[in-house]
């Protein structure tokens, strides 16, 4: 868990909307709960996603006296690290297969550097 606490009059409802807005796409499902002072932001693969393992991060966004306080939780990487498993199992039996499991890669690359972009998103 890392935690960031963000100085000024800012608004946890205005981050949550800009996180929702960068990641509800593609693969990727965002949902809010709470309150407009104490909000969370959960941030997971679909259920029907065509590609990549299954991961999820939830961000936890409280106004505090001289801004506002961010928390990101574990990321859940147990999915991506079984479908990356199964790529380089494919790879060593037929190195071909990396061909037909491009897209499972470049979304589990995307996925493990969820954290970072999500942080790229907030500041």
């Amino acid at each position: 868990m890392s935690t960031r606490i963000y100085h000024g009059n800012l608004d946890p409802r205005l981050i949550a909307d800009r996180l929702t807005a960068s990641f509800h796409r593609g693969n990727l499902i965002v949902q809010q709960f709470g309150n407009p002072g104490n909000l969370t932001v959960q941030i997971a693969t679909k259920s029907d996603r065509r590609s990549g393992g299954r991961t999820a991060m939830t961000a936890n966004i409280s106004r505090v006296a001289d801004g506002v306080s961010i928390t990101l939780g574990k990321q859940n990487w147990f999915g991506v690290a079984a479908s990356l498993g199964i790529t380089a199992l494919s790879a060593v039996r037929n190195p071909f297969s990396l061909l037909t499991r491009l897209d499972d890669l470049a979304q589990d690359v995307e996925s493990l550097q969820l954290e970072e972009a999500i942080w790229d998103v907030i500041d």
